[in-house]
């Protein structure tokens, strides 16, 4: 599978796909969540050069909100590994409604 992953100069250059993953989230996201995602880091993931998806992480590296189109959802384990892998990932604080 033919996944890049690439940081965006702004979070605003997320707005679009974000607003598709906020329109479908059953409850609002965790205040702590929100802070900590303004002064984050936005990547877009990319398959064959389209946009499936982002993710956002902390200054430390840690994971605070991933999305994925739902046509590649099922694919989410392989393109999880390798955000963990080349970001070194070593926490989440991601909401999962559960």
């Amino acid at each position: 599978m033919n996944i890049n992953i690439k940081p965006v100069s702004d979070l605003s250059d997320l707005i679009n796909i974000r607003s598709q993953y906020l329109d479908n989230c059953f409850e609002s996201i965790e205040l702590f969540l929100e802070l900590q995602i303004r002064t984050g880091f936005g990547y877009m993931v990319y398959f064959k050069e389209r946009e499936i998806g982002y993710f956002i992480c902390g200054k430390d590296n840690t994971l605070l909100e991933y999305y994925l189109l739902p046509q590649y959802q099922k694919r989410a384990d392989i393109i999880i590994n390798k955000v963990i892998k080349n970001l070194k990932i070593h926490s989440a604080y991601c909401h999962s409604f559960d």
